[in-house]
């Protein structure tokens, strides 16, 4: 017994010295990150392997107004139901609850939002600490702002769901934010499919021809990814209709780019 006893004592300061030279090779070097399964884009990733990937197509269908345009506000509060409807159904198939969020406010100037305010050019914005979604409202078209509304719905259900804790190493880089956002593109895909396919398809239209010289997507392009990504995962959306169809954290680097 006492052998026993010499034996792990001894092994401790070994196993100890062995776990933090791992940790310090991990922390300075990308590519055993990746080996390790903790960076964005390893396949072994937790935000890769959520249990979410292996739920069904995501339910698709709302009742909305009938012109949409003449009351957006209107429009957007009955979407903002639908969607409440969708992702609880999703949502539950593996296993999670899915609680609202706590506000969805359609403001007219970014300073009345719940966060965000000295922020330019966003239109909409999710708060994770507050779990509140805002959309700026763009009285031009009513499905730029539905589709903005499902995509900052698409974060909360990252956030609700642990998808966006998987963050590793990486917290909060440009790759890590790339890889959140295109999947939020996506989910809101998936999410609006049937709602107004034609719709939606302009809107992946208009985010395909969007090209380099382009200054708003040129802006962007490091924390939300290209313009041609973000088409290509809205289609995927659009065409499976599922969360793992969206699942950017397996994906390789170029087209997360």
């Amino acid at each position: 017994m006492d052998e026993k006893r010499g034996v792990i004592r001894r092994s401790l300061p070994a196993a100890a010295v062995f776990a933090l030279v791992l940790g310090a090779l991990a922390f300075f070097y990308p590519d055993l990150r990746d080996a390790l399964g903790t960076a964005p884009g390893s396949p072994r990733s937790g935000a890769a392997t959520h249990a979410l990937y292996s739920t069904p197509p995501v339910p698709s269908r709302c009742e909305l107004p009938g012109d949409r345009d003449e009351d957006i506000r209107r429009t957007l509060n009955a979407l903002a139901r639908c969607l409440d409807r969708m992702w609880t159904a999703s949502l539950r198939t593996a296993g999670y609850r899915y609680e609202p969020p706590r506000e969805v406010n359609l403001v007219e100037t970014p300073g009345d939002a719940s966060c965000g305010q000295g922020d330019e050019g966003w239109a909409g914005i999710y708060c994770p600490e507050s779990r509140s979604v805002n959309v700026l409202l763009d009285a031009s078209w009513a499905f730029s702002d539905m589709f903005t509304l499902a995509h900052e719905y698409a974060h909360h259900v990252q956030e609700i769901s642990g998808i966006a804790d998987q963050r590793g190493s990486e917290i909060f880089d440009e790759a890590w934010s790339r890889r959140l956002e295109l999947q939020a593109d996506c989910m809101a895909a998936a999410a609006m499919r049937d709602v107004d396919p034609e719709a939606l398809a302009m809107v992946r239209a208009a985010a395909g021809s969007a090209g380099a010289e382009d200054e708003e997507w040129a802006a962007h392009r490091k924390t939300h990814g290209s313009a041609k990504n973000s088409a290509a995962w809205i289609g995927r959306g659009e065409r499976l209709g599922t969360i793992g169809a969206c699942n950017t954290w397996a994906a390789p680097e170029d087209q997360v780019s």
